[in-house]
């Protein structure tokens, strides 16, 4: 409703007490919601937790909330961490986490308004976090590309992301040494190296552990993409 586009996610092989989700944003013309599955015979009870660039919120709507068991429920995350203008896009991650021991699934869906280009993306959340992970083209030829990165500690870290094509392994300077605060989230574009080129898989490393996705967006499209990371031993 009110965003044109398709999107998929592969299914979970198993359940956990916790799911991460480093994309995602709120904003005028823009619908994030997550949808829990709880399959067990128990109730099920999860705390959404937010993070943007500079602070984090804990909505109190989004505290505690029953899902029945043998059942799913969608919630709508209708706002964000406070900053930014009030017409613009804010990126925002989320932590889903269970309250009361019971495991579940959670996937993310991100909506945009015509406004906004259109597209609709969705993807299965992150169980685990690391300190390293690969990340392939969400899309070719991109006109925008980006890397979502959410630090799941208690610790300021820094983050180094290195660029794989077929032919070589870039490590521009500017994507080397980068903060991104603890519990908060780090946006990192990547279109000045991906745009309009043979498709390059980005590789990000950490001092800290993190979860990663990466978003990409072709302008003649009316649709986006975002693809979540795959995580590697660390180094």
């Amino acid at each position: 409703e009110g965003a044109r586009g398709v999107s998929l996610s592969l299914g979970a092989t198993e359940l956990a007490p916790r799911w991460f989700f480093a994309y995602g944003f709120s904003g005028p013309q823009v619908r994030e919601a997550v949808s829990i599955l709880n399959p067990s015979s128990r109730e099920l009870t999860v705390t959404v937790s937010l993070a943007g660039k500079d602070r984090a919120a804990q909505p109190a709507e989004l505290i505690d909330v029953s899902v029945a068991p043998r059942s799913a429920r969608r919630l709508l995350l209708r706002e964000g961490p406070p900053g930014g203008s009030p017409d613009a896009m804010v990126g925002m991650s989320a932590t889903v986490t269970s309250t009361n021991g019971v495991d579940f699934v959670a996937e993310r869906e991100v909506a945009y308004g015509r406004d906004r280009g259109d597209g609709t993306t969705a993807e299965l959340g992150a169980s685990s976090a690391a300190r390293a992970w690969l990340l392939t083209p969400p899309m070719p030829k991109p006109d925008r590309d980006a890397l979502a990165i959410l630090n799941t500690t208690a610790r300021d870290g820094r983050v180094d992301v290195f660029l794989r094509s077929d032919d070589q392994v870039r490590r521009p300077p500017s994507l080397q040494g980068l903060k991104v605060g603890a519990g908060l989230r780090l946006e990192v574009r990547l279109e000045r190296w991906t745009s309009g080129v043979d498709p390059v898989v980005a590789v990000v490393s950490a001092d800290v552990a993190v979860v990663a996705e990466r978003y990409a967006k072709v302008d003649k499209l009316h649709d986006r993409s975002d693809v979540a990371g795959l995580p590697l031993p660390a180094p």
